[in-house]
């Protein structure tokens, strides 16, 4: 029971209120994900190794995990998806209105054609 409110039988109180949509729910679920991340020792989620870096980006329901050590990608996704059940894409091609193309000589980022149709104000 909240503070407060007298519960002499000592009952529990039952939610009817989800939480999605909320201002808290931001807020909570970015808490957990820092937590997630701090505990598999990013900070700023920059992971930096002697031998490797990782990069994780965030933008409201999307990560991109970057990096230069595919076993350490890969248990970051790991943990991820334990804690949040997280769908893998695979091979990136778009993140926050750029397209991401692969090459042999590396990776080419550019404003995808929505963006310059539709340029943010």
């Amino acid at each position: 029971m909240p503070k407060g409110i007298p519960n002499p039988i000592n009952k529990v109180c039952r939610l009817r209120k989800f939480l999605h949509g909320l201002k808290q729910v931001s807020r909570q679920w970015f808490s957990k994900l820092d937590y997630t991340f701090v505990s598999l020792g990013y900070t700023l989620f920059l992971n930096k190794a002697s031998t490797h870096i990782t990069i994780l980006a965030v933008y409201i329901d999307g990560i991109l995990i970057i990096g230069s050590d595919y076993q350490e990608i890969q248990h970051v996704k790991h943990c991820l998806n334990d804690e949040f059940a997280i769908k893998d894409l695979e091979t990136l091609h778009y993140f926050l209105g750029l397209e991401v193309s692969q090459t042999n000589q590396g990776i080419v980022v550019f404003p995808s054609q929505d963006m310059l149709l539709h340029p943010y104000p």
